[in-house]
């Protein structure tokens, strides 16, 4: 009943991406708990959610999306072709950094920023 939570529109997006990218992260965490969509659900342009929490900074998000399984090194097969920890660090985004740390993140000689 109602509409389809895995439906794309003509660029791919569904709506958990579009709640990602708009940080609704409440949202987000309803379409993950109750419609168990996918947590890696990408555009056409290979971005993923992971790859908006690192840009925006969300912690939250990034939370709520490890949570549920997302891939903590997969890099988003877009332009920048980054993992969510070095696309954290080049935005300045100290707190997540050091979440993604926390929770595995690993990238060889990488220099922990220090506090903003």
């Amino acid at each position: 009943r109602g509409a389809d939570p895995e439906s794309r529109d003509k660029w791919v997006h569904t709506p958990f991406f579009f709640a990602c990218v708009r940080r609704y992260n409440a949202l987000a965490r309803r379409f993950l708990e109750d419609y168990h969509v996918n947590v890696s659900s990408s555009c056409t342009d290979g971005r993923l959610p992971m790859w908006h929490a690192s840009v925006d900074g969300n912690l939250g998000l990034a939370e709520l999306l490890l949570d549920h399984g997302a891939n903590i090194h997969l890099a988003s097969t877009n332009d920048t072709d980054q993992t969510p920890l070095i696309l954290a660090r080049q935005r300045g985004h100290i707190g997540l950094v050091r979440f993604l740390l926390d929770r595995g993140a690993t990238y060889p000689n990488f220099p922990v920023p220090k506090g903003r």
